[in-house]
């Protein structure tokens, strides 16, 4: 392709313009838009985002600040319990 993407430090996700041939040369980053990953910015996983072919359209696992955290209660010796 003629660019990369890539999550900056900051959050934003940017593109650059690269050339390659003998040598590979990447141009100014510019932003396309913030994202919240999970794990945040300094710790991207490969599966946090993915473009499409043309560079138009991106998946994005974000985090959801309005959902709540689910909690599990783990019971043990449950058939004791049936038991009484």
């Amino acid at each position: 392709g003629t660019e990369i993407f890539f999550l900056g430090l900051d959050g934003m996700l940017m593109t650059a313009p690269v050339t390659s041939g003998p040598s590979f040369d990447a141009g100014l980053p510019a932003p396309l838009f913030r994202v919240r990953v999970p794990g945040g910015p300094g710790a991207p996983a490969k599966s946090d985002y993915a473009a499409t072919a043309d560079g138009q359209r991106f998946v994005v696992n974000m985090v959801n600040e309005d959902s709540v955290t689910s909690s599990y209660v783990v019971v043990l010796n449950w058939p004791a319990a049936l038991r009484k």
